[in-house]
């Protein structure tokens, strides 16, 4: 049982829920009890960094800003 509770709060925060609705899911009382269920995994990190590099596409292309890299910065 305990291994499907974990396999259940983690397929749920790869899928994009908020920790939040999954305590209430998992029936906790605390967050840091449903945290101790969640676990990051390569595809959930994959995940969040393409969201992250596309909120900076958006965001560049509203601001006319553009990305500057450590390396670049250095070069220049």
């Amino acid at each position: 049982m305990r291994n499907s509770r974990h396999t259940f709060g983690t397929r749920l925060a790869d899928a994009g829920v908020d920790v939040v609705k999954i305590k209430e899911l998992m029936g906790h009382a605390s967050i840091v009890t449903t945290m101790r269920y969640i676990h990051a995994t390569d595809q959930g990190k994959r995940g969040a960094i393409t969201v992250l590099s596309e909120y900076r596409q958006q965001r560049s292309r509203k601001d006319g800003h553009k990305l500057v890299t450590t390396e670049k910065r250095q070069a220049q």
